[in-house]
């Protein structure tokens, strides 16, 4: 099929779909979509659209080489959800002898329902808010022609709603957006600003051990991601850490425990529909499921950490005095069977975490949580793996520790 008689069929491809929208938002299901020449000039479309309509109708379609229809349409997935701040679930994937079709909606939307077709459970104050956002994408993949091009095209419907983020709903915006998992857990796209950017004094994590203190998605491309957060004077003292300024010939016991973990992105994106109050009110809950995620680290060679290895900003942060905190993970410092301790270069204030990446890494979730430390292990080194499952953290524990912030995180 040459790329002009596809365009001059679009109407009629897409006709044969138009009764099994009749309930949802339509989204031009009858008129022709706009062909756009790339992917990324779709995206910028998309998103131009849900900035501006508070009722988005969105019609469009490019074409693309090769096979594989399943991966393209879950990459294209993601990039929607990258572009205009809204996550969408499959629904199904009907399948044709002309076509592959992704069937979609928000997982926000009330009409979405548990899995068993029974009334949502209530849900905290932390739980992610549900909203009548009649929603409707469809992502429909032609079989290549006699040019092996495909015809993708994208019919989205939804009604504008707060996008969900990390300080509760009262913190969405619709310009830099984050892409959040759960109440503990956000995955920040790369134009977005760091999470802790976003947060009121009294929402810093790391006031609360147990508790995901950040996470962050990788970038698609070869560059340096960078994560910032604080811990504040009260939090450090009572953690064990020992504030820079402070000279002493014995360090102090640390009584947590912080590591990294690399997990699978879409791992992460299934603990959202666990329609759970206690997972999302508890971030101890949430912290032991995330530290019982499967270790996901990138092929070897392909990444290099670095913590706390003071620029100039990180001197002024820091009062001007070098701390000597700092570390560099070489490729060959990762072990890809075990979390990474970052506890001993821990410092009070900003603290950076960068993550140099060689390849492109979207797949793989950088997640950094902490948690407290057995007694009986406070005097002795222990594995990370042990010490965790000896921390004996249940739904129903209360936090170690949880300070009310005195700073405002920047």
């Amino acid at each position: 099929m040459s790329s002009s008689s596809a365009r001059s069929n679009l109407t009629r491809a897409t006709r044969s779909h138009k009764k099994d929208d009749a309930e949802e938002l339509k989204a031009n299901s009858i008129t022709n979509p706009v062909v756009y020449n790339t992917r990324e000039e779709l995206l910028t479309a998309l998103k131009t659209t849900c900035l501006e309509n508070a009722e988005v109708d969105f019609s469009g379609s490019y074409f693309i080489a090769g096979n594989g229809a399943d991966t393209i349409c879950d990459e294209l997935v993601q990039c929607i959800w990258d572009a205009t701040g809204y996550q969408f679930v499959v629904k199904d994937r009907p399948k044709t002898k002309r076509a592959q079709t992704t069937r979609l909606c928000c997982s926000l939307d009330k009409a979405r329902g548990s899995r068993h077709g029974e009334d949502m459970p209530k849900q905290g104050k932390l739980a992610k808010p549900r909203f009548s956002c009649r929603s409707r994408l469809r992502i429909t993949c032609l079989q290549p022609g006699a040019r092996n091009e495909r015809l993708i095209t994208v019919r989205m419907g939804h009604m504008r709603h707060d996008l969900y983020l990390d300080g509760g709903p009262e913190a969405a915006n619709h310009g830099g957006h984050e892409r959040t998992l759960e109440a503990s857990i956000s995955v920040k796209p790369l134009d977005s600003p760091s999470s802790l950017s976003q947060h009121t004094p009294s929402s810093n994590p790391c006031n609360t051990v147990p508790n995901v203190w950040f996470s962050q998605v990788g970038a698609n491309a070869p560059r340096i991601v960078e994560s910032t957060f604080v811990i504040e004077p009260a939090a450090a003292e009572a953690l064990g850490i020992l504030p820079a300024r402070r000279v002493s010939t014995r360090p102090l016991i640390p009584k947590l425990r912080v590591a990294l973990l690399c997990v699978p992105t879409t791992s992460l994106i299934e603990i959202q529909s666990i329609d759970s109050p206690v997972m999302l009110d508890l971030p101890e809950s949430m912290t032991t499921t995330v530290a019982g995620l499967p270790i996901f680290w990138p092929p070897a060679g392909t990444l290099i950490l670095d913590m706390n290895n003071d620029s100039d900003q990180d001197l002024k942060s820091s009062g001007g005095k070098e701390t000597g905190q700092g570390k560099t993970w070489l490729p060959y410092d990762i072990d890809p069977r075990l979390p990474i301790d970052v506890t001993a270069y821990l410092r009070v204030g900003r603290n950076v975490m960068r993550f140099i990446q060689l390849v492109g890494m979207d797949n793989h979730t950088f997640v950094l949580y902490a948690y407290p430390v057995p007694l009986k292990a406070q005097d002795a080194e222990s594995d990370l793996d042990s010490l965790f499952e000896d921390s004996q953290l249940a739904p129903g524990d209360r936090s170690l520790f949880n300070f009310r912030a005195t700073v405002t995180v920047s």
